[in-house]
């Protein structure tokens, strides 16, 4: 586990409640549930490790493969009124959501009122409502959403306490990002150089994905890591293509007499 939540087990084992500092939970991962490929339930539960969770399955006679499926939750949804009169509402029978927004129907819902929040009268049976659950998470950039996928949590990639470097490969996370590489596995940059006649070709290659499509990259070059700043104007041919999974950037750099540095810049969304 990284980042600033606090997982505490729930009483059957099945879900975990992730806390902040107040002991507000924030997050719910519930509803554990393991089968195997023949449908057989299987039983799991949660235990806490010195890192984290562990997930166990008893898969004793089981046939692969499994399926693990916990819920995670963000939010508890209910009608603004709550009483004997919404029992047979079939709240919840329809369900449409996009983005931070969830409509939800409530397809026998009473009320004769019309309109937009018209207060409920219980005068006309099985008339319907929908109610519309809007800001029920937080808008999340490219980056914080691939920071989720592998750390758990929006922020929580770039930890000073591992020089911002988890795998410990020399490639910091944003740079892994960048590159649609695993920040949690020691990586390589997809890079080579090659001489060229007078120039070294750069040609660096990447596969695409739709969270990191929207970044752009320039080649460029100098003779020091000293000021002036880098040039490219030795770069005699830039060639980006993208075929919708692979993208590459192809440079011709002059050799030059002595040491050349050449770097990536990069560009693109936050």
């Amino acid at each position: 586990m990284r980042g600033g939540l606090t997982p505490v087990i729930t009483a059957d084992a099945r879900g975990v409640e992730f806390r902040d500092a107040a002991g507000a939970t924030v997050l719910t991962y519930a509803g554990l549930k393991v089968w195997d490929a023949d449908g057989k339930p299987l039983a799991s539960r949660f235990v806490t490790v010195a890192s984290g969770l562990r997930l166990l399955v008893e898969e004793c006679g089981a046939r692969y493969p499994l399926t693990i499926d916990p819920i995670a939750q963000q939010a508890y949804l209910k009608p603004s009124a709550i009483g004997p009169t919404q029992a047979g509402d079939w709240f919840g029978n329809s369900v449409a959501a996009s983005g931070d927004t969830v409509v939800i129907g409530a397809q026998l819902e009473d009320s004769s009122t019309m309109g937009v929040n018209s207060t409920p009268d219980e005068g006309g049976a099985d008339s319907g409502a929908a109610y519309i659950f809007t800001g029920l998470g937080p808008s999340l950039t490219a980056l914080q959403i691939w920071r989720q996928q592998y750390f758990g949590a929006a922020s929580n990639s770039d930890n000073a306490a591992d020089g911002f470097d988890f795998d410990g490969d020399g490639l910091v996370n944003f740079l892994e990002w960048v590159c649609n590489l695993d920040p949690t596995l020691p990586s390589t940059l997809p890079v080579a150089i090659v001489r060229n006649g007078a120039n070294l070709e750069f040609t660096y290659t990447r596969s695409v994905t739709a969270v990191n499509a929207g970044v752009a990259f320039t080649v460029e070059w100098r003779d020091t890591l000293e000021p002036p700043n880098w040039s490219t104007s030795g770069v005699s041919e830039t060639i980006p293509f993208d075929d919708g999974t692979v993208q590459q950037v192809k440079a011709l750099v002059p050799a030059g007499s002595g040491p050349r540095f050449v770097h990536l810049k990069v560009t693109g969304p936050p």
